[in-house]
């Protein structure tokens, strides 16, 4: 009986120990999973950062593509796939994650980059894009409504393919983003500016914004 008792007691201890094994490895292939995902966004991300500001260089330095519209196309396609990126951040690791925060940092930059030329080749080329800043807020109490936001601009973007959108966390202490408040004179949470003509701070449909565009 004795013997039975003590082969009882190792076979607790080993079905503990081979627990917690299985959680460390658990917890060890959650992390290095999330680690690949990491180090794969930051690698794509300073790619898109090369590929817009060489584009830039060989338009505005080198002369070359000008006033060509594949040109724009591309550079925003490379916008928009960081713009991706940074969503899928969010919905693996939140919208509060410090990783997160850090990426779109750099992400405001690009866009207002992106905008800054966009400007330059509606004066050089005489184009007619219309730009839209959309200023949204994660707290609880205006989520929703940045949300659905968002979603009329999405239509927005759709009906109109010279319609051009960033969007910037109102709440980000990142100094562009406050810079950008304190240019447009922003003092509400949610706010639109488009063409810097109009500021709303409330959008019923899509129609109300088309209704403004040139």
């Amino acid at each position: 009986m004795k013997n039975r008792k003590v082969d009882s007691k190792w076979r607790y201890f080993y079905a503990f120990v081979s627990a917690i094994c299985l959680f460390l490895i658990g917890f060890y292939i959650v992390f290095l999973i999330n680690y690949i995902e990491f180090n794969k966004a930051s690698v794509l991300q300073e790619k898109g950062f090369y590929d817009f500001y060489s584009n830039q260089l060989n338009y505005s330095f080198f002369g070359e593509m000008k006033c060509d519209k594949q040109f724009l196309d591309k550079i925003s396609s490379s916008m928009d796939f960081q713009g991706f990126l940074i969503n899928q951040l969010e919905l693996k690791k939140g919208k509060e994650n410090k990783e997160v925060i850090d990426k779109k940092k750099y992400y405001y930059l690009l866009e207002l980059s992106h905008l800054s030329f966009v400007k330059q080749l509606n004066q050089d080329c005489n184009w007619g894009y219309n730009f839209i800043l959309f200023l949204y807020s994660n707290s609880m109490g205006d989520r929703a409504k940045s949300e659905e936001i968002g979603r009329i601009l999405d239509y927005v973007k759709e009906k109109d393919s010279n319609v051009l959108i960033y969007s910037f966390d109102s709440s980000s202490q990142d100094s562009i983003v406050q810079n950008l408040k304190s240019f447009y004179n922003i003092t509400e949470p949610i706010t639109i500016i488009i063409n810097e003509n109009y500021s709303l701070n409330s959008v019923k449909d899509a129609n109300q914004i088309l209704s403004l565009l040139k």
